[in-house]
């Protein structure tokens, strides 16, 4: 079975995209690569965190560059891993998050090429609780669709950035005089008619001068657009790392209300309101507060530590004001990567980036949650999730053991073993504590068929298929 996605503005097939309903790998993801070193957060029923693993370019520049497998990573605050899903090989996944569309909870992420250290070129994928992919969007060449950000708004729009390279006479800069620069557009795009609804190009309202990014070798990307946010009043919020500047704009006339930080703003900053290579810029509930993780760093210089900050925006005084800051109590500095999602007790959580921690402060900045990686991803999420893989739970035998494998099934409490001499009359022999997906057992002598079950906390989920013990 294949999902097939189309061209935006032709709606021709561009190609085929695999259907991994039933993708069951062998792990690569372990307790060795999440060390969870404070878990406060108040226990709740199919709560996990949601990230993609392995996919920044800080594994390209690590010692895990040649062994470090690209995969979209569901688990549980003790980093059991529940769903675990590879990139198809030479490829990356990024941003997995969970999103609604069509009134229903969907996985949304992206995947294609690393283009360069800052770019990519790819999909931007949705799928169901079953893990299978519903639908697939990209822009056709030569825009390449980015994998910085995805978001699908309730009315059923979605943000996402596309690039296209240009030459530009960047001589007066330190650049030559036909250099070769990526150029983000913010794109607006109506997911159920699949046609673009309004575009911002960073070119036509900055100038490269603004940029804090020098030109060497390769492509430069001067802009770095990686967050796109929308309100209830129609007004775009971008974020431009780069010219650590962030831009409202208002989609309906394309007028630009206001801009933050970097060398041209248009509201200026008190001095303890200060962005620098920030990620994540987002409205928030409060009228004319925007929230931006500030990296603070650009990780070849830093300012100070990294922090998530509010910042209260009044265009009319032109000023804008901290109203509020955190810094992860460890003083941890973030490079490049990062966000910050507010949950309804105030509570921050995401990923502290190039740091490599997945984190939670309580709206008084001490640690309710920290893990360590060995390398950040993007974001992080913590959400509610209900996977449901077509498939049931699969055995097999690896070495004298019963293997049990469910990937992507939430719920599970226990795994119980059923052995016997008869396909038809097994009984209980071993029941183990879940701690994954997978699951290893041993078998007894006596036995000759066996099975597994996956146990809920209403009783059995679902049983596996069943296997004669080879001897």
């Amino acid at each position: 079975m294949s999902i097939v996605e189309t061209d935006y503005k032709n709606g021709r097939i561009c190609q085929a995209f695999p259907d991994r309903s039933n993708l069951f790998p062998t792990p690569i993801f372990g307790p060795r690569e999440f060390t969870v070193k404070t878990n406060k957060l108040v226990a709740c029923d199919n709560q996990y965190i949601l990230y993609s693993a392995f996919s920044s370019a800080a594994t390209r520049l690590s010692p895990l560059k040649d062994t470090a497998v690209p995969a979209n990573i569901i688990c549980t605050t003790d980093g059991h891993v529940v769903w675990e899903s590879p990139a198809p090989p030479g490829k990356y996944v990024f941003g997995l998050n969970k999103q609604q569309y069509k009134g229903r909870p969907v996985l949304t992420w992206w995947e294609g090429h690393i283009v360069n250290d800052t770019c990519g070129d790819g999909s931007l994928v949705i799928a169901d609780n079953n893990y299978g992919v519903i639908k697939t969007v990209r822009l056709d060449y030569p825009a390449m669709t980015s994998l910085h950000e995805f978001k699908i708004t309730d009315a059923g729009h979605a943000l996402f950035i596309v690039m296209t390279m240009k030459t530009v006479n960047a001589s007066l800069l330190g650049g030559s005089c036909s250099e070769e620069i990526y150029s983000p557009t913010a794109i607006v795009y109506d997911l159920n008619r699949d046609r673009v609804l309004f575009e911002w190009h960073a070119d036509e309202h900055t100038d490269l001068s603004e940029s804090f990014q020098g030109f060497g070798d390769g492509v430069s990307d001067p802009y770095h657009m990686n967050s796109l946010d929308i309100d209830r009043g129609n007004r775009l919020l971008i974020s431009l790392r780069a010219m650590s500047s962030v831009f409202c704009v208002d989609i309906r006339s394309g007028r630009e209300e206001w801009r933050v930080g970097g060398k041209n703003p248009t509201v200026k900053m008190d001095r303890d309101a200060a962005i620098c290579f920030q990620h994540d810029a987002r409205f928030t509930a409060e009228h004319n507060v925007i929230r931006v993780f500030n990296n603070n760093s650009d990780h070849r210089s830093t300012n100070d530590y990294s922090e998530i900050k509010w910042l209260a925006i009044d265009k009319d005084a032109h000023r804008a004001r901290l109203v509020k800051k955190l810094v992860h109590p460890d003083g941890l500095i973030s490079g490049f990567l990062g966000n910050a999602t507010e949950h309804p007790d105030g509570t921050m959580f995401g990923s502290w980036g190039s740091a490599g921690h997945i984190y939670a402060l309580n709206g008084d900045g001490q640690v309710e949650y920290d893990a360590h990686l060995p390398i950040g991803p993007y974001r992080a999420y913590l959400d509610t999730w209900l996977g449901q893989p077509e498939a049931g739970p699969q055995v097999r035998f690896d070495r004298n053991q019963l293997v049990a494998t469910w990937n992507g099934a939430t719920g599970v409490r226990e795994w119980r073993l059923l052995v016997g001499q008869s396909p038809h009359a097994l009984a209980p022999f071993a029941t183990e504590t879940w701690r994954g997906y997978q699951q290893t057992f041993g078998v007894p002598s006596h036995a000759v068929w066996c099975a597994v079950e996956a146990i809920g906390a209403g009783g059995v989920v679902c049983v596996s298929n069943t296997l004669e013990i080879p001897r």
